[in-house]
């Protein structure tokens, strides 16, 4: 099955392209944050068009209209209601229903999935943190890119990745999703921790 994902963070992009890749027979064809960037993607063979995004029903609408206008035979699958992601790949596999709901607990599920190589636990690992690794922690948390997190701590890219690495030594994870996973399991440092 031929997939097109579409999420408000990139993070988010690439943790439900690695859970459908692993969940089944799936193959994630395109990956974006913008609608106007998912439907330019160039494959015209799209099986189903998953969409995590926080939006109005007049979004969700409007972002249906542009699927359906793409690629009319596509299932659309919003993550938003109690399904779980085994249902909603059968759902997509059969193409037996126009919109699939998928719920706010697979996405747990999915950050879960990419949590498999965290060793230290956040009272170990958080107490380590130096004040700017926190700062980055805190950023990257929310989604930036180490550009971006970079230019809001006025740091070069190399400086803002040379914390990235020990924060996630120090974490015990191997990568920047992985740092999100950690983060959504067990929240930001606090004060003292």
């Amino acid at each position: 099955m031929r997939v097109v994902v579409l999420a408000d963070r990139v993070v988010h992009v690439d943790l439900w392209s690695a859970q459908l890749v692993t969940a089944g027979d799936v193959e994630v064809v395109f990956g974006g944050t913008e609608i106007a960037d998912v439907v330019r993607c160039s494959d015209d063979t799209v099986d189903a068009v998953v969409v995590d995004v926080a939006a109005s029903a007049d979004a969700l609408a409007d972002i249906a209209d542009a699927v359906r206008h793409r690629w009319p035979s596509a299932t659309l699958v919003v993550a938003d209601a109690d399904v779980d992601l085994a249902t909603m790949l059968e759902r997509m596999a059969n193409a037996d229903v126009a919109l699939t709901m998928l719920s706010p607990s697979s996405l747990r599920s999915a950050r879960g999935a990419m949590r498999s190589t965290v060793k230290a636990s956040p009272s170990e690992a958080y107490v380590r943190l130096t004040e700017r690794e926190r700062e980055v922690l805190e950023l990257l948390s929310r989604g930036n890119a180490p550009s971006a997190i970079a230019a809001d701590l006025r740091i070069s890219v190399n400086t803002c990745r040379g914390y990235l690495r020990t924060l996630m030594a120090k974490l015990g994870v191997r990568s920047q999703l992985e740092v999100m996973a950690y983060v959504a399991e067990h929240g930001l440092p606090v004060e003292g921790s």
